[in-house]
């Protein structure tokens, strides 16, 4: 009995390595905001013309993000402006320099001060 398990557990692992060399493929997925995923396979047509397109994607994504949520706006309320200059950031939609450039044109509009946290204590006195 126990010589018919071993060789029918190597003929299943034989029959699913040679199921998988077959349908293996090189893949490259973008995902979407549903979770869906845009597959692309790497060699077809070339790896260079995927990554220039995937270039070219990503440039266009950053800049319609960029005109719709990276504008400050007056007439829109600070916490919303600052909610939006934080996720362009964590997309890498602005870089830290853009990001705090943005942030002290946003405090400027609102007249925002930064705030000290902690005591403020005069020794001396």
């Amino acid at each position: 009995m126990e010589k018919n398990i071993d060789l029918f557990y190597f003929s299943l692992s034989l029959a699913c390595g040679t199921i998988y060399f077959f349908l293996y493929r090189d893949t490259f997925f973008i995902t979407q905001q549903n979770n869906n995923g845009i597959e692309f396979l790497e060699e077809k047509p070339s790896f260079e013309e995927l990554n220039s397109f995937i270039k070219t994607l990503k440039s266009k994504r950053n800049s319609v993000l960029l005109i719709k949520y990276g504008q400050i706006n007056k007439h829109l309320n600070y916490e919303l402006q600052f909610t939006n200059l934080g996720h362009l950031r964590d997309l890498e939609v602005i870089n830290l320099d853009e990001y705090q450039a943005k942030l002290q044109e946003l405090n400027k509009i609102f007249n925002k001060q930064e705030v000290e946290i902690g005591f403020n204590i005069k020794r001396g006195q």
